[in-house]
């Protein structure tokens, strides 16, 4: 049982620490490049990398409906596309250091 625990906290701990990052990315981003032209690029690199770890593990392709797909690209289009613009374009008005702190201090409900 303390195998599962310690992996579990190193599972955690890479996990939040990829998140932290991605603030640090946004904000050197957000130094140099439009955040409406770095937000496609950053899905277009982040892509391949998904499907290689989808092909990697095997993972089933879940089927969907027409009308579901529609609705899975709004929603991707809403969260993770909007998310990464506003932050970008919130990064340029402060700190890595606040960002950093802002959004570790997000609840999520």
């Amino acid at each position: 049982m303390d195998s599962q625990r310690i992996i579990a906290g190193a599972l955690m701990t890479i996990a939040m620490t990829l998140v932290g990052s991605g603030v640090v990315a946004s904000k050197i981003i957000a130094g140099g490049m439009h955040p409406f032209l770095a937000v496609p690029l950053r899905f277009l690199i982040s892509t391949p990398i998904l499907w290689g770890l989808v092909f990697l593990t095997s993972t089933p392709r879940p089927q969907l409906l027409a009308k579901e797909y529609v609705i899975v690209t709004l929603q991707a289009a809403a969260g993770s596309a909007g998310y990464s613009i506003l932050i970008i374009l919130a990064l340029t008005l402060t700190t890595s250091a606040n960002a950093s702190v802002i959004h570790g201090l997000q609840r999520w409900p």
